[in-house]
């Protein structure tokens, strides 16, 4: 829930970040992944509860890791590591940053202290790196029709006089649409420091 009751019997403006979702090449094979291997051992897993396993796949660090079946997926890729190592001596393996990790970090350090509602269209990409901000950044969850450019400033409109900061997880078109973007890289961020009559104004990069 939003809070509805700003302190000091004060209204505070409502500030945004757009973020466009996680690259979503993998997730639908890793979704699969974690529900079969909770499958074989007979556990029957809901979509939140595997939604809370990819994320914790990808934020946790590994004495952090909890759930079985993050586990075996981390088993079975230091395997396959190191067989590619056995097979290519000397090959370097160049591992890429961990981005949606680093913007959660620099979404946590924007809060200060303020109510945080993680905001998010109703898909699995969008869900997933909504939950995975969530895990650096705590706040409340909220899942929407955020798909279009026009559902997201219908949404900041309707929230605008609720206290603290409110992430938007959303799709490339539609941030694009509202800034001027032709293209929005994979978990870019980008905070709304001034809206007039409902467009916005200003904006920086988180």
């Amino acid at each position: 829930m939003i809070n509805k009751n700003p302190k000091n019997g004060r209204k505070h403006k409502m500030k945004y970040i757009l973020m466009r979702h996680a690259n979503d090449n993998v997730l639908d094979d890793l979704f699969y992944q974690i529900r079969d291997l909770a499958c074989k051992n007979g556990v029957v897993l809901d979509k939140e509860s595997i939604l809370e396993r990819m994320a914790s796949l990808t934020i946790d660090s590994r004495d952090a890791y909890v759930h079985n079946e993050v586990k075996e997926i981390v088993r079975q890729r230091e395997e396959r590591h190191k067989e590619f190592q056995r097979e290519h001596p000397g090959v370097q393996i160049r591992l890429l940053p961990n981005v949606l990790a680093e913007t959660a970090k620099r979404i946590n350090q924007r809060i200060e202290g303020q109510p945080l509602t993680i905001a998010y269209n109703d898909t699995l990409r969008t869900e997933f790196t909504a939950r995975a901000i969530a895990r650096v950044t705590g706040g409340n969850l909220i899942s929407g029709k955020l798909l279009e450019a026009n559902q997201v400033s219908h949404w900041m409109r309707n929230n605008k006089d609720y206290e603290g900061l409110s992430v938007i997880v959303t799709h490339e078109p539609a941030i694009c649409g509202l800034l001027g973007f032709s293209e929005i890289k994979y978990c870019g961020a980008y905070f709304i420091s001034r809206v007039e009559n409902g467009i916005i104004k200003e904006f920086q990069e988180v």
